[in-house]
């Protein structure tokens, strides 16, 4: 399963993965409430993708058609749903202002700190990585403020932050090479070029994804996802506590990916 798939259907099913922790007594809500969620996705990765260059404007003869066009109006759906399910003065409000000004800061980060050839520590991998899952806080937040629940909002920040952190370390492997040629600086590359810096080592130009070469036979490529394995460990156990079966399978199946990950690694390091 490739990594944006991961993160759509995560997103997707983030609310059945949580509303165990809730009491629903309103299942027209619950279901208007998980639409405008999906609409409201459907929108926030469209920006995401508008920002990384990979939505593309060919000529369409219908311009009303367009991906664009269809996630300003599933925004708009969405924040309709929202207003009609939460009042003004309802502190979700300023939960979503929180936390999508969060992601949206942290994009514009992103791109500053790409250009300025930032090196990256674990300590602000964290934090883009938090930035970039911004996003699902607020309809988590939102299942918690409808309905009585048996958690409060620190308790759910905890499970979800690891389970970030260990998301965005895949997707920052997955895509090492992608975001080598789109000049995008993550975690991995930054480790890499400091590797390389420290080694002294020439840049092979006459090889095929050098800098890949290196993340996998340096041993950078294992750390990594070893410290990804860590965090969906440690969201695993948090969501077997709370007794959420279903995220609990769902992060099996991450664990599969990591396996498979690993064995490439193995493979490429004898």
């Amino acid at each position: 399963m490739a990594q944006q798939a991961v993160s759509t259907y995560f997103f997707t099913r983030l609310i059945d993965f949580i509303s165990p922790l809730c009491i629903i007594d309103d299942e027209a809500k619950l279901s208007l409430f998980k639409k405008a969620v999906d609409q409201y996705t459907y929108y926030t990765f469209t920006i995401d993708a508008l920002i990384d260059g990979e939505i593309k404007f060919d000529n369409s003869p219908n311009l009303s058609d367009h991906k664009l066009v269809k996630a300003y109006l599933s925004n708009r759906m969405a924040l309709q749903s929202l207003a009609s399910i939460f009042s003004a003065d309802s502190s979700f409000w300023s939960v979503m202002d929180h936390y999508m000004s969060t992601y949206y800061m942290g994009l514009v980060l992103e791109k500053q700190n790409s250009a300025t050839k930032w090196m990256h520590t674990i300590e602000s991998f964290k934090s883009y990585a938090l930035s970039k899952h911004a996003p699902a806080f607020v309809p988590s937040s939102g299942l918690l403020l409808l309905f009585n629940a048996s958690t409060d909002q620190v308790t759910l920040e905890n499970l979800l932050t690891p389970l970030f952190y260990g998301m965005q370390m895949l997707d920052d492997m997955e895509d090492f090479n992608k975001d080598i040629e789109s000049n995008q600086l993550t975690y991995c590359i930054s480790r890499v070029y400091q590797y390389i810096e420290e080694q002294n080592m020439e840049v092979r130009s006459d090889l095929k994804r050098f800098e890949e070469r290196v993340f996998y036979l340096s041993g950078i490529a294992k750390s990594c996802n070893d410290f990804a394995t860590s965090q969906f460990k440690d969201a695993q156990d948090q969501a077997k506590a709370l007794k959420l079966n279903e995220l609990v399978l769902w992060i099996d199946s991450m664990f599969k990916m990591l396996q498979h990950n690993r064995t490439i690694i193995d493979q490429v390091s004898k």
